[in-house]
C-alpha cells in the first residue's frame, strides 16, 4: 500500500510492492522529496525489499541519507 510520511528532511513516499528484476525479489520504492523541490517533484529514490519494516526510525534514516545527496 502506498503512503506519504512527513519527516524532518521532507516527505517520503512509499510505493505499493512490486517485483524488481534487478534485485530478484518483491520491493517497495521509497522516494524523498525535499520541501524546496516539491513544486517540480524531484527526489531521491531507493528500492527496499518489501519485507523490511517501515518504522519511523528506518524512514528517517533513509530521508537523512537521501537529503545529503540532494
Amino acid at each position: 500500500m502506498a503512503a506519504t510520511i512527513d519527516t524532518q528532511f521532507g516527505q517520503v513516499t512509499t510505493s505499493a510492492p512490486y517485483f524488481s528484476h534487478q534485485l530478484g525479489c518483491e520491493v517497495i520504492n521509497l522516494t524523498l522529496i525535499k520541501p524546496e523541490n516539491e513544486s517540480n517533484g524531484w527526489g531521491i529514490s531507493r528500492e527496499c525489499p518489501s519485507n523490511v519494516s517501515l518504522t519511523n526510525q528506518f524512514l528517517n534514516m533513509f530521508a537523512r541519507d537521501a537529503a545529503q545527496v540532494m
